[in-house]
């Protein structure tokens, strides 16, 4: 079975399995060597979240200080703890939209970039104490 083939056949699985929020591309981009490490952080949500943390039992609560859950939307678009990088928040059946969009908009990825710079250097925001 060729690489390709294999990737497709995975993801379609994948597709199926997973909660609307992880769904991929309709194919594989090879040109994602642009994106820098805080765009993928932010996009595949696999960083400093607390919904992340929380999933490997590095954190006992997935909620932010703010006593919300801590995912990279809330991060990005309704926390008032880091609401110098706040977006307009998207409806849950266009986030991937959203995501894809986000991604093409230099001055968003730019934002984004920032955010994830300051969740990694102050890890405040996902304080077991502060949120309890």
């Amino acid at each position: 079975m060729s690489a390709r083939l294999f990737l497709a056949f995975f993801i379609t699985r994948l597709n199926k399995n997973r909660v609307e929020k992880y769904k991929f591309g309709s194919r594989p981009v090879r040109l994602a060597s642009k994106w820098s490490r805080f765009q993928i952080i932010f996009c595949s949500e696999h960083g400093p979240f607390t919904t992340y943390l929380h999933r490997f039992h590095v954190r006992s609560t997935d909620l932010c200080s703010c006593v919300e859950v801590g995912s990279p939307i809330h991060f990005a678009t309704s926390c008032p703890l880091a609401s110098s990088w706040h977006f307009s928040a998207p409806s849950s059946t266009n986030l991937f939209l959203w995501k894809k969009g986000f991604l093409k908009n230099a001055p968003s990825r730019s934002k984004s970039n920032n955010l994830i710079k300051f969740l990694l250097e102050y890890d405040y925001h996902n304080n077991d104490s502060l949120g309890s």
